[in-house]
């Protein structure tokens, strides 16, 4: 999977990738970078943002989560 910002330039990579990628035979999976924009285009625009806005997300669903810089458990 490719996962790239959500801006232009990050679309624009992330096309020059793939393409690069396929034709190498290499099949390029679409369907979860899609999702993850779909849910969060709206409260971010990096992939960067993702960890914070997860951390967040937990919280709200979790008022017991605290929220830790160095939690390496955030996806699980």
């Amino acid at each position: 999977m490719i996962l790239t910002d959500w801006d232009r330039r990050g679309i624009i990579l992330e096309k020059k990738i793939s393409d690069h990628l396929e034709n190498y035979g290499i099949n390029i999976e679409q369907r979860l970078r899609k999702r993850i924009l779909s849910l969060v285009q709206k409260d971010i625009k990096d992939v960067e943002s993702l960890y914070t806005h997860i951390s967040k997300l937990r919280q709200i669903a979790d008022p017991e989560y605290h929220y830790n810089n160095t939690d390496d458990n955030v996806f699980i």
